[in-house]
């Protein structure tokens, strides 16, 4: 099987070069690792390539740098690991210390510890797979299981592997494995805060998450990963909700999941628009779906502190205040960007919004121009994560006809977003200050300030179409302020 796919891969293509320079310095080198894994199960793109030689890996990489016309990073020099960057592949070497079958011993899962000689580029069809431990049919059966649980405890965020791994391929943990994660979960919280962010990120990225993050729950990992989560774990609600609040939250991504699944059903022609919207990268492999459903996770960790009783009910007044700070500490916690940081809280502290909004009574353009003038595309995100918070609400007890009522005012506002809001958003405003001062004789100041805001309004309504008509409304605006500043004296 090897040899077969070898043979037609890309990847035969691109380490021709490394074979060549491996030769032509008389070195032995491995492909091993991921490449090795993602070509078993018919990869036709490959990123990042890690080899181990037992050389001068620094030279080594200077001469493979040349020959793909790439440039050459030291990574590490104690360990003697080099990174090779060229325009459409990364390859990573790393020094063998002793054997390549002590290394692969070293690894984490056994679908990761496989490897074949570099030669073999030259010859596919005698390509040979060293799988000490029977990662070829594991990745056949799906099936994630521990080289060695001390894995676990010379890399802790190995714990997050086992089930970032087993989401990415819907595999099955087996029960030796969890029982080591449940034994290890606390060194968790060894790794930098990066690395279990990226790790997060990851798992969060696949079609059904939901089930191992769960999984992660059941094994003691959850809580360790976002220990924010553990005050909501059984903390119950009002007769609107059927679960606790950790229990809603996990039911909320997975209603948040479904929902994403099923967004062609939802808007239509639209759903590729909002689609890309949501696959937008906000830092490097970290997309927007990955934080929406982060921030479904997060949205009501506010309710533990905000829990109170009035007349006889259960209620969470502030609970999207107090759950945006927590949020927010917990995006900084993990190092998020700037940017991640500032949606994953509105995210939180709006989640209701929606739902308000659609509650309001008649949805005209002047209330959707306003909604999306505060939130832009965002408030598309806003309404499905308030589509999936209501779904998780009441369970088997939701009713069908206000879901359905919710999902076609979804495609109403993201029809027109799209077909016109985004677009008058985007205008540039018809005057400014400036204008207004040299043309009407305005001063400086508050006033300035809401007739340019009024006209805005005005403008994205589509009631005033022209410089002119803009000029006209600023100048009934200042005479009517004028007028009253001369009735109250």
């Amino acid at each position: 099987m090897l040899g077969e796919r070898l043979a037609t891969s890309p990847l035969l293509a691109r380490l021709l070069p490394a074979e060549d320079s491996a030769r032509a310095a008389g070195v032995e080198a491995w492909v091993v690792g991921g490449a090795v894994r993602d070509l078993l199960l018919g990869a036709t793109s490959f990123a990042d390539v890690d080899l181990a030689a037992q050389c001068d890996t620094f030279a080594f990489g200077r001469a493979l740098a040349d020959a793909l016309g790439g440039s050459f990073v030291e990574l590490d020099a104690e360990r003697g690991t080099a990174r090779v960057v060229e325009s459409e592949v990364v390859i990573d070497i790393t020094r063998l210390e002793t054997t390549i079958a002590e290394d692969l011993a070293r690894r984490d899962l056994t679908i990761n510890a496989m490897a074949f000689p570099l030669a073999a580029v030259r010859d596919p069809a005698a390509a040979e797979l060293l799988d000490p431990f029977g990662g070829e049919a594991d990745l056949a059966s799906r099936t994630i299981r521990l080289v060695a649980e001390r894995a676990l405890t010379d890399d802790p965020l190995r714990l997050l592997r086992v089930y970032r791994f087993a989401a990415a391929l819907d595999a099955t943990v087996t029960p030796d494995t969890i029982a080591a994660v449940r034994r290890h979960a606390a060194l968790i919280a060894r790794p930098a805060p990066e690395r279990v962010a990226r790790e997060l990120f990851l798992l969060l990225d696949t079609p059904d998450a939901v089930t191992y993050v769960r999984a992660m729950d059941d094994a003691g990992l959850l809580g360790r990963v976002l220990p924010e989560l553990e005050a909501m774990r059984g903390v119950t609600q009002n007769e609107y909700h059927h679960l606790d609040v950790l229990g809603h939250s996990l039911e909320t991504l997975d209603c948040l999941e479904d929902a994403m699944s099923d967004l062609p059903a939802i808007l239509g022609e639209t759903a590729p628009r909002f689609e890309a919207f949501l696959a937008e990268d906000l830092a490097a492999e970290r997309p927007r779906r990955a934080l929406l459903k982060f921030a479904a996770l997060l949205h009501d960790t506010g309710k533990p502190a905000a829990k109170s009783t009035k007349g006889g009910r259960v209620i969470f007044y502030t609970h999207n205040v107090l759950g945006a700070e927590i949020a927010r500490k917990t995006c900084e916690r993990l190092r998020l960007s700037s940017r991640e940081t500032d949606e994953a809280e509105r995210y939180v502290y709006r989640h209701m919004i929606p739902g308000d909004f659609e509650a309001g009574g008649t949805i005209d353009e002047r209330r959707e121009m306003r909604f999306f003038r505060k939130y832009g595309e965002q408030g598309l995100a806003l309404v499905l994560l308030s589509l999936a918070d209501g779904s998780a609400t009441r369970g088997p007890k939701a009713d069908p006809d206000r879901s359905e009522r919710f999902r076609r005012f979804f495609r109403r506002l993201a029809q027109d977003y799209y077909a016109w809001i985004g677009r008058r958003l985007e205008s540039p405003p018809l005057v400014n200050g400036h204008d207004l001062i040299a043309e009407l004789g305005m001063q400086p100041g508050v006033e300035l300030g809401r007739i340019l805001k009024r006209i805005r309004h005005r403008q994205l309504v589509g009631a005033v179409k022209t410089r002119e008509e803009a000029l006209e409304l600023a100048r009934r605006e200042r005479d009517r302020l004028a007028a009253r500043t001369d009735t109250r004296a």
